[in-house]
């Protein structure tokens, strides 16, 4: 029912109005919990709202303590296959840093690197994730890396926004 209301306001050409009020919606309903937050985290920088609701949910909570919680497993995981220690590891699809802003906290001495298509997310990056290199990507390979740089690459929902063909050409990239 969901999917079949989707594609019938997208072929009414009400898909952005939609999304637009559902952000709206979303940020009055979230903004008790927010303000709870700001105020137990002053110190925390997040992207602009609009960034969070896009990439994960505006939950201040959920982006900032879930990033860490996720950015923690993806180490526990990564740790059984390899050391990450002095190694190069690559957030590929990093969107506004959710979990790439912690992976340096878990990793020792290693150089964390991010990478995205969506400008908006990596100029917010840079400027705002100081122990993390971040670079834009196109929506096709390559990336602006020479070949074997890094020592691991992890992404999170990324695969299942893209096209088979899409899938083979980044899966021969990566």
């Amino acid at each position: 029912m969901k999917k079949q209301l989707k594609k019938i306001i997208y072929n009414l050409g009400l898909i952005t109005v939609v999304e637009k009020l559902n952000y709206k919606l979303t940020k009055i309903r979230r903004e008790k919990e927010n303000k709870i937050f700001l105020k137990a985290y002053p110190d925390v920088n997040l992207p602009p709202d609009f960034y969070m609701y896009e990439t994960f949910d505006l939950n201040y909570e959920k982006f900032y303590n879930g990033g860490k919680d996720t950015a923690q497993w993806v180490v526990n995981t990564l740790s059984k296959y390899k050391q990450l220690d002095k190694v190069r590891i690559l957030d590929w699809g990093c969107g506004a840093g959710r979990v790439l802003r912690h992976m340096p906290d878990f990793t020792i001495n290693s150089a964390v690197y991010g990478s995205d298509y969506n400008t908006n997310y990596v100029a917010w990056c840079k400027a705002n994730l100081k122990n993390c290199t971040v670079k834009e990507n196109e929506l096709t390979p390559p990336l602006e890396f020479d070949d074997n740089f890094f020592d691991v690459i992890y992404s999170i929902s990324i695969f299942t926004h893209l096209s088979m063909e899409k899938h083979k050409q980044w899966l021969n990239e990566l």
